[in-house]
């Protein structure tokens, strides 16, 4: 049956597999499970709020705004949930703040209630403004807008921001 496939066009679809496969393997073997940390500290800072920290380490580069990919073994192996990176990229510590508003978010809370530390795999960051924050000339002001959990991207940019402004001074 495989011969026939091939002989009908299968080719291309045998070749995407093969480099969805090569994705796969590159995301969750090299980034979750070898560069990256594999525990993370956990606290509930309000009734649907999470926040998911650990020691940034040295070749986790991003930018302020940029998110991130996280799997949490203890409610699910294979679900990777995005999440903007709260922190701002001078800082040593990574945090990401996750809130309540599904099924896994849920179980992240219910986890974060119990226990300090939980095991995680971590894939990315990705994303990147659209806006050049870094061209001083084009940009004398910033205004920025954001209402609930959407504050994350925001905290990290106006934190990015004043380091910036402080360290040229």
């Amino acid at each position: 049956a495989g011969v026939f496939a091939v002989i009908h066009g299968a080719s291309e679809i045998v070749i995407v597999l093969i480099w969805w496969g090569v994705d796969i393997a590159t995301r969750y073997v090299l980034m979750a499970g070898i560069l990256y940390p594999k525990k993370a500290s956990i606290r509930k800072v309000s009734d649907d709020i999470v926040e998911i920290s650990f020691l940034k380490p040295e070749n986790f580069e991003y930018e302020a705004g940029q998110y991130a990919m996280i799997a949490i073994p203890k409610i699910n192996f294979t679900q990777f949930h995005p999440f903007t990176i709260s922190s701002s990229p001078h800082q040593d510590t990574l945090t990401m703040h996750v809130k309540g508003l599904g099924c896994w978010t849920s179980k992240l809370i219910e986890i974060a209630e119990k226990e300090k530390e939980v095991a995680c795999l971590i894939e990315g960051p990705y994303g990147k403004l659209m806006i050049d924050l870094e061209n001083k000339d084009k940009y004398k002001m910033v205004l920025m807008i954001s209402g609930g959990i959407g504050v994350t991207p925001m905290y990290s940019i106006a934190n990015e921001l004043l380091y910036e402004y402080e360290t040229e001074q």
